[in-house]
C-alpha cells in the first residue's frame, strides 16, 4: 500500500484538517435546534407583518381603483401562506425541548 509521504515545507495535512473542523463546526454547534427555531420565527414574524402591511394597502388600492381585484387575491395568499409558516414554525418552537 502507498502511503503519501510529508515533506518538511509542507503543512502538515492532520493539523489542516482539525483547524477545517474546527472553524466549520464552531458556529453551527453552539446553536440549538431551539434556538435556531427561535430565530426562524422571528424572521418569519416580520415577514408576516411586511405582507399583512401589503394586503392593507391592496385593500385601499382596490377601494380607490387603482389596481384589480386578482392583485388583492395574490397578496391574500401569500399572506396566508405566510402566516401558515410562521404558526408552523410557532409550534414546532414551543414542541423542542
Amino acid at each position: 500500500m502507498l502511503e503519501a509521504v510529508w515533506q518538511p515545507g509542507e503543512a502538515d495535512p492532520k493539523l489542516l484538517l482539525f483547524q477545517r473542523s474546527r472553524s466549520c463546526g464552531h458556529i453551527i454547534s453552539t446553536m440549538s435546534l431551539k434556538s435556531a427555531a427561535f430565530f426562524a420565527l422571528i424572521g418569519m414574524t416580520l415577514l408576516t407583518v411586511l405582507q399583512a402591511v401589503g394586503v392593507i394597502r391592496d385593500v385601499s388600492s382596490l377601494l380607490a381603483g387603482a389596481i384589480a381585484a386578482m392583485a388583492l387575491l395574490i397578496s391574500l395568499v401569500h399572506l396566508l401562506a405566510s402566516v401558515s409558516v410562521a404558526v408552523f414554525l410557532y409550534v414546532f418552537y414551543k414542541n423542542q425541548s
